[in-house]
């Protein structure tokens, strides 16, 4: 199993890396297109991998948000490893 980082969502969807992943966790708040949004990109163009969110700020509303956008799973930081595991 690879581990790869991009720097945005934008750089993500380009990577071509896509059809390979079997597991994408990302922060809601990143720079350009929000992890909601890559959520529904994915979504728009038939990608069914599961989505862990994870926020860097606990902002009201926003688990509904993240959940509603068909996330597998909204853990918050500090994140508890046995939860992320049982996530994925």
């Amino acid at each position: 199993m690879a581990i790869a980082r991009f720097a945005s969502a934008e750089e993500f969807l380009e990577s071509g890396v896509i059809s390979d992943s079997s597991c994408v966790i990302t922060d809601i708040q990143i720079p350009g297109m929000s992890g909601i949004a890559l959520k529904r990109t994915m979504d728009e163009r038939g990608c069914c991998i599961p989505v862990v969110m994870i926020p860097a700020r606990a902002e009201l509303g926003l688990e509904e948000k993240a959940l509603a956008s068909g996330a597998l799973c909204f853990l918050r930081k500090p994140i508890d490893a046995k939860a992320l595991a049982e996530c994925i």
